[in-house]
């Protein structure tokens, strides 16, 4: 497990591919860790043996975390590298609706990117379709506009989950249309949200061959979310589906495929916001790049520096919040959900809830992933001073944000 970040810059600058790379950012809707066999070893069932083998080829960062716990929350995080604060998602905040932002689309269409945004359903949702235009996405297919995504009805049976979007099936079909649609001769970013593993946790009806989607556990089990093993089953199908009808073109080589999930599923609930119901996957993708296992704790944000460190354009990312998972050592995390802040680090948890006379410490276990080491009275100190510090400067930095004002410069 690679840590020190002199051996990540030596092995990115030989390994990524000399052309600039097209980038294709798959996003899974609540793709959590614990159902993941690569990263979950005690899962008895099996549910993403595609995840598995191509984990075995890929970067895989086996403790990234979401930073929030809803869509919007993941893929503001994802797109702005900032972290989630009480209130409302950076896709809803006045910040972000001004041109000229740091984010995932506007930096990739500086250095030459042609850049999409893709989604199953009617992106109208949660804002996302404003967000896109105004932060320098330069289409966007969704259900409500896209001539071949309008053509799937919604119908819970076939063609796609009503009221979310297409079964993902096509709309990874649609990303192949329109990677071969592509100019060639310009690098392009792709965004793809999936819906398919969202409640109601429907499969299409060709998929209830228990040869190919098991129903697993008994109805009178009372695990959480019981199915959405079968979605996350079905989701692991139609991506090996998707892998093999790419690697027919000549594109796949010179493609970066960086998998992640919005946010996990609110599996275990010991405590507050459980970070592990927040811990997702993470896997980079080329051909070219050898597989590594890296044990540093990275979330959210820190996915976009991540993928600019990758390609050599790590002197783009120093307005962002988040840092790069080929730089410095063991890393953390912070999470948010309304008035519950955390801070993760050295395989602990401090959790407060601001306004509340509560906080807690203690141990996170995600599944031999991260050797814990024990916790003074100093260190708690430190993780609570981190924790508020962190969570004070990026709200403060936000507001500062609005009036053009970029502090950290």
């Amino acid at each position: 497990l690679l840590r020190n970040s002199l051996i990540f810059s030596t092995y990115i600058e030989n390994k990524i591919p000399k052309k600039s790379p097209n980038i294709i950012l798959l996003i899974l809707e609540s793709h959590v860790a614990n159902r993941c066999n690569f990263l979950n070893p005690n899962l008895q069932d099996t549910i993403t043996p595609f995840l598995d083998s191509i984990s075995k080829e890929s970067i895989n960062f086996r403790n990234c975390y979401a930073n929030g716990t809803r869509s919007a929350y993941g893929l503001s995080s994802i797109y702005c590298s900032w972290p989630v604060i009480p209130g409302y998602p950076l896709n809803r905040q006045q910040q972000y609706k001004i041109k000229g932002q740091k984010t995932f689309a506007s930096i990739f269409k500086e250095i030459g990117y042609e850049t999409v945004f893709m989604y199953g359903g009617d992106a109208e949702f949660d804002e996302m379709k404003s967000f896109a235009r105004i932060n320098s996405f330069d289409k966007i297919y969704d259900h409500a506009e896209d001539k071949f995504l309008k053509k799937f009805h919604l119908d819970n049976k076939h063609e796609g989950v009503n009221p979310w979007g297409v079964f993902d099936e096509f709309l990874l079909n649609r990303c192949i249309g329109v990677m071969n649609e592509k100019d060639k001769s310009t690098p392009i970013l792709i965004s793809l949200f999936t819906t398919t593993n969202h409640l109601p946790w429907i499969i299409p009806e060709k998929y209830n061959n228990k040869s190919l989607i098991p129903k697993y556990e008994s109805p009178i089990n009372k695990t959480p979310f019981l199915s959405s093993k079968r979605t996350m089953r079905y989701v692991d199908i139609v991506l090996e589906n998707f892998f093999n009808e790419a690697k027919k073109y000549d594109w796949f080589e010179n493609t970066v495929f960086i998998i992640t999930a919005d946010h996990g599923l609110n599996i275990f609930n010991k405590n507050i916001n459980d970070p592990k119901n927040g811990h997702i996957p993470l896997l980079i993708y080329n051909s070219g790049l050898e597989p590594i296992e890296i044990d540093k704790i990275v979330s959210q944000i820190d996915i976009l520096p991540t993928a600019l460190d990758l390609i050599n354009k790590e002197n783009y990312y120093g307005d962002l919040f988040g840092c790069s998972g080929f730089k410095g050592n063991d890393g953390y995390a912070f999470r948010n959900n309304d008035y519950n802040i955390q801070w993760i680090e050295n395989g602990w948890v401090y959790s407060e809830i601001i306004g509340l006379d509560f906080n807690e410490y203690y141990p996170i276990d995600l599944f031999g992933g991260q050797k814990t080491s024990s916790l003074s009275n100093i260190n708690k100190n430190s993780m609570q001073k981190k924790c508020r510090a962190y969570t004070q400067s990026a709200f403060y930095k936000q507001k500062e944000k609005l009036k053009g004002n970029f502090l950290w410069k």
